[in-house]
């Protein structure tokens, strides 16, 4: 049984030496394990810390390391934040040995939810595009993978060239939306999480990039902001991490927007909370 996810470690604790900052894993845990957890939540027992067995996704660590991760585990205390996906594997079971009867009743429904949020937000992108306002990058990444979804036919010759490269290969931010999207309303089968938990870990790292360049020019960096003043460290890398474009013009050709080095300039440069003294 397990809870696939992406967890990231507190920079300066044992796991992060060890492991890294992030880690794409599926925590890994016993039927009694299971039992004595529901247990602990019905008598009142939150906030423990322990080790948790957990088995790597990806293919960048060495094999002892993999090995200590299913064996020993690493230790909760060490993390911070935990982005998680549904895990494919649908073998979830209870302590109780009670029979549960399910009792269905067919109801016919129009899609919702994360379905109809796509709808509004393509037919706005579309509609920009036919009166020639301009989008910025992330915009029209976004069009894209919401055609392929919802208008697939209709693609045009230019968009496929744009979204596939001469070996059929799709464009990995186009793929981050789309597998983002099929993860949502859970139709992605196990390997397209593998994959779409190398492209958050692939985004990741090159936004803490971006980021550590900023600091950089202004004579810091993620590690001395770290240390030295955590609270800010904290705010930026969570900002970084969820950043999105921002378009300003409501017309025109070319867009008006803020990227993540504006953003950045504007936070490390002009934001007073915010200064950084080198």
């Amino acid at each position: 049984m397990g809870i696939e996810c992406e967890k990231t470690y507190c920079p300066s604790s044992q796991s992060a030496k060890q492991y890294g900052n992030t880690l794409t894993i599926v925590f890994l845990y016993t039927q009694q394990e299971r039992v004595n957890l529901e247990h602990n939540i019905k008598t009142g027992v939150t906030g423990t810390h322990g080790y948790v067995k957990a088995k790597y996704l990806l293919f960048d660590l060495p094999d002892n390391k993999i090995e200590t991760l299913e064996k020993i585990g690493v230790n909760t205390i060490d993390i911070i934040d935990i982005e998680w996906l549904p895990y494919t594997e649908h073998r979830n079971t209870y302590g109780s040995k009670e029979k549960r009867h399910i009792n269905t009743i067919a109801l016919e429904s129009k899609p919702c939810g994360y379905e109809n949020d796509i709808l509004w937000m393509y037919g706005a992108l579309k509609t920009y595009k036919e009166k020639g306002i301009g989008l910025c990058p992330e915009e029209q990444t976004n069009y894209l993978a919401y055609k392929l979804i919802l208008e697939p036919t209709k693609l045009t010759e230019e968009e496929k060239a744009d979204i596939y490269d001469a070996e059929g290969k799709m464009n990995e931010d186009v793929a981050y939306v789309y597998l983002g999207f099929k993860c949502v309303t859970l139709n992605i089968s196990k390997e397209e999480i593998v994959d779409l938990m190398r492209l958050c870990q692939k985004r990741y790292t090159k936004r803490m990039g971006i980021l550590n360049d900023r600091l950089k020019d202004i004579g810091c960096s993620i590690e001395k902001l770290k240390k030295t003043e955590p609270d800010k460290a904290n705010f930026l890398i969570n900002a970084v991490r969820r950043f999105q474009e921002k378009r300003y013009n409501t017309y025109g050709k070319f867009p008006l927007y803020l990227n993540l080095d504006g953003f950045l300039h504007i936070y490390l440069r002009h934001v007073e909370d915010l200064q950084i003294h080198s």
